[in-house]
């Protein structure tokens, strides 16, 4: 009597040739590691799960577990000569070969531009702290470089940092000031305000179309001068390089006054006949 397949309805010499029918036959519900064949896809699934349910070997112990967190368990609970652990993470592995493909993937080692080597997790704390790298004061954040510093100031901070200088400053206020007050920064001589540069500059003068003319500076007698260079060196402005006038002691100020007096009589006389340009 023929042996017939119930799926595709062919007829086969032997039970022989109808199980290498089932075994090539790639839409057949077979199993291949029983040798066994069944007649729904449903009746394959079913003794799959009972026959075949998934497992995870030790090979090193030889044991055998449901899952895979049972089986990392077991890694982590023997001691180390059994199974390696690592010294980042609480992980434990089959051996030295699979704890270096871990490190490799989950703790690389990067050697950061001052020429030290570091775990990639470490390398915020790193730029923190060491003197090599720039920090945000405001943050408490360091960089790897003046790229990613300046990139993150002008985001979050550009209203108080002067990037011409590399500082920051507490607040607007400050940071004006130091445009006021650095030779580094050009400045208004209508006004006296401070600039990042020139084109910075240049807008507000061209902005402001009625700015406020400087005072007129009057010229001293030179008995005034002459008298007043007697009394020694004073202080110097260091925006006006002019000489101001020093705190007098005793002995100085009745010398003073004499100076003054001479002074107010001279400066009468000059103011007096001196008249204003239209």
């Amino acid at each position: 009597m023929p042996w017939s397949c119930d799926q595709c309805a062919r007829d086969f010499v032997s039970k022989t040739a109808l199980y290498q029918h089932y075994r090539m036959a790639p839409d057949h519900s077979f199993c291949h590691e029983c040798d066994k064949y069944f007649r729904t896809e449903d009746a394959l699934e079913a003794h799959n799960a009972s026959a075949h349910a998934p497992h995870f070997t030790c090979a090193t112990c030889r044991t055998i577990y449901a899952t895979q967190s049972a089986l990392e368990d077991h890694y982590r609970g023997k001691p180390e000569a059994v199974h390696p652990k690592c010294s980042r993470c609480p992980k434990g592995f089959l051996n030295m070969a699979a704890l270096r493909e871990h490190k490799k993937t989950a703790h690389p080692i990067v050697t950061c531009t001052c020429k030290k080597d570091f775990y990639e997790a470490e390398l915020d704390a790193h730029y923190k702290v060491s003197p090599f790298h720039p920090s945000c004061n405001a943050c408490g954040i360091g960089f790897k470089d003046d790229a990613a510093y300046d990139e993150h100031v002008v985001a979050l901070h550009s209203d108080r940092c002067c990037l011409g200088c590399r500082r920051q400053f507490e607040s607007v206020k400050e940071l004006k000031n130091h445009y006021m007050v650095s030779p580094d920064h050009p400045t208004c001589k209508m006004c006296g305000e401070g600039f990042f540069d020139d084109a910075a500059l240049r807008d507000h003068v061209a902005a402001k179309l009625e700015h406020p003319a400087p005072p007129r500076v009057v010229d001293a007698p030179m008995a005034l001068l002459t008298n007043y260079a007697s009394l020694g060196d004073g202080a110097t402005d260091p925006r006006s390089n002019q000489t101001l006038l020093p705190l007098p002691d005793k002995e100085q100020s009745e010398k003073w006054k004499q100076i003054k007096n001479t002074a107010t009589t001279g400066m009468g006389t000059l103011l007096s006949t001196w008249t204003a340009p239209v």
